[in-house]
């Protein structure tokens, strides 16, 4: 009697109406230990019908992840199916650098998708020996395909290609930001990029442009730069400035001997950057106004603490960098553009830090108890306990006002508080 092997009776499923046992005929194929008769299975239902069974072939193939499995997937990136040809994209980067000689060929594919998508892939791949063949598409007749050459040439930091990039720059305008990213890529790779190629990018007539340049110099680690950030800065379009402010800002923390370098003018832009919607620009332009003047714009940075963890550590810093932190803070919160319970965690900061003179220490305690009702529990519970850690008498009100808080667990804390102080019964 004829008895098919578990790999032709799992193949033979492979065919069946339900994807359900599809899908059980490549997980039998898995279990069966033929890794070659897997990989063709998995191959062959890279494009079925149904996307689970898609999902689980492409999961197959990326784990075996072999020049074998690359080339199952590497067809069908030429499929008319979107989400086939993202699929079969999506395996051959998970698949990694096998999947490198097997993409070679689609480089030169007649149609220009192909050409496109391949090189898209190989952008993502460790597929620098290749950035000769991808360079000689820099002068494809397709432009979506040029642009997928420059990209991938920045991606794989083939820097031997700079002179043909800067050379598109004139006659390839819309190839400009891609070009100007390439380059950034290229510097942060320690190629001696001139630095006025960023500066003329900064210029150009379009933002979009401009907004590549100060991204490609967010991160380079040059001195040299501050001069050409600072120039640039109120000439760039509002959409680039906050990333450029961002740049100039992390290399004079970097290099806080050039911060006598900072204009004035640009407070103005700073303060503008405050309502950028992006904390880290608005983080940065705190840094930044604490550099140019800390005491005359702290009233517009108090506005903002409250919104996020980091940036109230800026803000805090910047109260420690004014002489008398308190007044500000009390007026912010009197003029209501400050909420009463991130003033509250300022101003038990400066305490902690001892940055305010024992004569303010009254005030403080002032701020604090007229607006206890306001706080979170956290907060209150914060507060008693500095009072119980300091045993300053000008604190003692916050345990009275614990005593009075409508939450029990604030009231057991200041009553043990009270009586670890030895405050009389009348609290």
């Amino acid at each position: 009697m004829h008895h098919d092997t578990p790999t032709a009776a799992a193949t033979a499923r492979l065919s069946h109406p339900d994807p359900s046992e599809r899908m059980a005929a490549l997980e039998d194929l898995c279990l069966a230990g033929d890794p070659a008769a897997l990989i063709r299975a998995a191959g062959a239902l890279l494009a079925d019908r149904d996307p689970a069974v898609r999902e689980l072939a492409g999961r197959h193939l990326a784990q075996i992840g072999t020049t074998e499995a690359a080339a199952q997937a590497c067809p069908y990136i030429a499929s008319p199916d979107i989400g086939v040809r993202n699929l079969a994209g999506d395996v051959l980067t998970r698949i990694g650098a096998p999947a490198v000689p097997v993409l070679a060929a689609a480089i030169d594919d007649p149609d220009k998708d192909v050409r496109k998508f391949a090189i898209d892939v190989l952008a993502l791949l460790p597929a620098w020996e290749l950035s000769h063949r991808i360079a000689a598409r820099l002068t494809d007749e397709d432009a979506n395909v040029r642009l997928a050459a420059i990209d991938a040439l920045g991606a794989l930091q083939a820097t031997e290609h700079q002179d043909a990039l800067l050379a598109l720059y004139e006659p390839e305008p819309l190839a400009r930001p891609s070009i100007v990213a390439a380059m950034g890529r290229f510097a942060r790779a320690g190629a001696g990029v001139d630095l006025a190629f960023f500066g003329r990018a900064l210029a150009d007539e379009d933002p979009v442009v401009q907004l590549a340049a100060a991204e490609a110099l967010a991160d380079l680690d040059d001195p040299s730069l501050i001069d050409l950030l600072i120039e640039k800065a109120h000439h760039v379009d509002p959409m680039a400035r906050p990333v450029l402010l961002h740049a100039l800002v992390r290399l004079l923390e970097v290099y806080p001997d050039h911060t006598a370098a900072l204009p004035p003018s640009l407070r103005t832009h700073f303060l503008d950057m405050l309502a950028d919607v992006d904390l880290t620009y608005v983080v940065s332009a705190v840094k930044g106004l604490r550099l140019l003047d800390a005491e005359g714009t702290l009233p517009d940075v108090l506005a903002h603490a409250g919104r996020d963890d980091a940036l109230d550590v800026e803000i805090f810093h910047t109260l420690l960098a004014v002489p008398a932190p308190l007044r500000p803070l009390a007026d912010a919160v009197d003029r209501q553009v400050l909420p009463p319970d991130p003033a509250a965690q300022l101003a038990l900061g400066l305490i902690m830090q001892q940055a305010l003179a024992p004569e303010d220490l009254p005030e403080a305690a002032a701020l604090l108890v007229d607006h206890f009702d306001a706080l979170d529990a956290e907060t209150k519970i914060a507060a008693l306990n500095l009072c119980l850690h300091l045993n300053e008498e000008a604190l003692f009100g916050l345990v009275e006002a614990g005593l009075r808080d409508p939450d029990p667990t604030v009231q057991d804390f200041a009553s043990d508080a009270a009586q670890d102080l030895g405050l009389a019964p009348s609290y």
